[in-house]
């Protein structure tokens, strides 16, 4: 018989044994387990039933968790309109190049070099651009919520954060998905966007009302205001990006 922790061989009957046994557990591994599982159950819940998770199982899901998740989906986030627009112009390039005659020149082939290079740069600055507007939407509606609320600001961002990355999730998957399907038909990528993106509003609702005790009629004028302000202030930012 063997010490199933060190691999060194016991007796059988030692009843010293089975105390050391037990002293030996792991409880650090065993609780690092149960966080991923629960990490990875989070995922696949706010998938299937949004509300409910973002509800009950968001705060047994670690700081961390969140941070690497919200890297992990401003990436995908980039994969994904790289995708739409790549499909989209290699549709466009096609059927200009079916055309025949000076349309010849539109042939896939011939720019592809050009157009991998390009997608290479937006790639990069659209996965930086998601993060950073994940952190502006936080800090604009934390602010909001600081002024209606006395609550430590520490507190506000922190949950403001994780109910925003939470309901990236449905938000990131049917983008995706709908990404994909544009290959197929454009109302079928349409519907899947149009789903994610009304998940996405209808969770920050939910979960900011839930996990910051906001009322109702407040946390309508939360969300939209917090919207409303961060797609003000990129469009400003991004039109100084251009012109500069």
């Amino acid at each position: 018989m063997f010490c199933g922790n060190c691999g060194q061989p016991v007796e059988e009957n030692d009843s010293s044994y089975d105390k050391k046994e037990k002293n030996n557990i792991d409880v650090e591994k065993i609780m690092k387990d149960v966080t991923m599982k629960e990490n990875v159950n989070y995922l696949l819940n706010m998938i299937v039933k949004p509300m409910d998770s973002l509800k009950n199982q968001m705060n047994k899901c670690t700081d961390a968790f969140f941070y690497v998740l919200a890297l992990v989906l401003s990436l995908i986030i980039s994969v994904t309109q790289i995708l739409i627009i790549k499909i989209g112009v290699k549709s466009i390039m096609r059927l200009l190049g079916e055309q025949g005659g000076i349309f010849n020149l539109f042939n896939p082939g011939n720019y592809m070099d050009e157009i991998n290079g390009m997608f290479t740069k937006m790639f990069i600055q659209s996965a930086i651009w998601s993060i950073i507007n994940l952190i502006f939407l936080t800090l604009i509606i934390s602010g909001i919520i600081k002024v209606m609320k006395n609550i430590n600001f520490n507190e506000i961002w922190k949950k403001v954060f994780k109910v925003l990355v939470s309901c990236m999730i449905p938000l990131v998957f049917f983008y995706f998905i709908g990404a994909i399907s544009l290959a197929i038909s454009i109302y079928i990528s349409i519907i899947f966007i149009f789903i994610g993106g009304l998940i996405y509003i209808i969770g920050l609702f939910k979960g900011l009302n839930y996990h910051l005790k906001l009322n109702e009629d407040k946390c309508i004028y939360v969300v939209a205001m917090g919207i409303l302000i961060n797609l003000y202030l990129s469009t400003k930012i991004i039109g100084f990006l251009i012109t500069a």
